[in-house]
């Protein structure tokens, strides 16, 4: 069995803390030599870290909160002995020792909890992935880029923890909704797709989401389409200019605090088809966790998205 450190992707100034903030938890990069197939590992990491590692895995402590939410909808709550503070807001079973913020592992705690293996999304620092192998605590990265990636995540926790059967049959059940969304996208004129804008974090500076990340890829399987999608960085840094040039018909807005009337009174922002029309929706919206969560209610999240942007259609 192996870890794979896979590419760290850096996100630049306030953006970064944003995500954390979000607690986003861009999801981990699994890597089970034993699974061929189920991901794809990069065995250029450190091929000793999870040496002699049994499974099921007994004690786990995560810190990505989408990693903690799967465990928990695949049945592997008990096996979860720590996760980040962030992670607390997401679930549901019982309270677990805070073991770190999003990423960002309290190693004294850590380990206290003597775990099988601690689990990171990709966003987990060089260091701190050090300071683990130094002391012989076992880890995984993973990547939650694409809806590809958040499926195999589904079932490679499934056999981390010996839970494959109801991670199968979520994971079945995400590829049964995107299966039927891309059906649909084929057909659906392009012309037609409301424009959307993701606001990542803003206003100062201005982040969105760009053709890489897998907010984009929900959008365009709900019928929209992400006016920064030809953008070839995840979340890339954008102007408010290159925002009013889109002219978007959808805003969507990550973050806490923040309100229409906030987008209204931007300089500029009330000239938006967007804002015109009312077509903004903020952190007070109940479909603004799930679009930012990488994790299994993905499906369920395109299916809600679609609703919204008015492009769901009768079979």
């Amino acid at each position: 069995m192996i870890v794979a450190d896979v590419k760290l992707f850096d996100l630049k100034h306030s953006g970064k803390a944003m995500l954390k903030r979000l607690a986003v938890g861009f999801s981990l990069c699994l890597a089970l030599q034993a699974l061929p197939g189920i991901c794809r590992a990069q065995e250029q990491g450190d091929q000793t870290a999870l040496k002699g590692l049994s499974l099921p895995a007994a004690r786990i402590v995560s810190l990505a909160p989408n990693i903690t939410e799967t465990l928990e909808v695949i049945g592997a709550a008990e096996q979860v002995v720590g996760y980040s503070i962030f992670c607390k807001m997401q679930v549901k079973f019982p309270p677990r020792p805070v073991a770190g913020s999003f990423n960002q592992p309290d190693h004294e705690v850590v380990r206290s909890l003597k775990p099988d293996v601690i689990l990171f999304s990709e966003h987990a620092k060089p260091e701190d992935l050090q300071k683990l192998r130094q002391a012989g605590l076992p880890y995984l990265v993973l990547p939650a880029n694409s809806i590809n990636d958040i499926v195999s995540n589904v079932r490679l926790l499934g056999a981390l923890t010996g839970r494959t059967t109801k991670a199968n049959e979520v994971a079945g059940e995400i590829e049964r909704i995107v299966d039927e969304a891309r059906a649909r996208a084929k057909s659906t004129d392009p012309g037609k797709r409301p424009r959307v804008f993701l606001e990542v974090d803003g206003p100062d500076p201005l982040y969105t989401a760009g053709g890489k990340s897998f907010i984009s890829e929900m959008v365009y399987l709900a019928g929209g389409i992400n006016v920064f999608a030809d953008l070839s960085e995840s979340y890339p840094l954008v102007t408010p200019d290159a925002v009013f040039k889109a002219d978007p018909e959808y805003i969507f807005v990550g973050g806490f605090n923040k309100s229409f009337e906030d987008i209204r009174k931007r300089p500029g922002w009330d000239r938006l088809s967007a804002v015109k029309f009312g077509k903004v929706r903020t952190g007070v919206w109940d479909l603004w966790l799930l679009l930012w969560r990488p994790g299994p209610s993905v499906g369920v999240t395109i299916q809600k998205l679609a609703k919204e942007l008015g492009t769901t259609r009768s079979e």
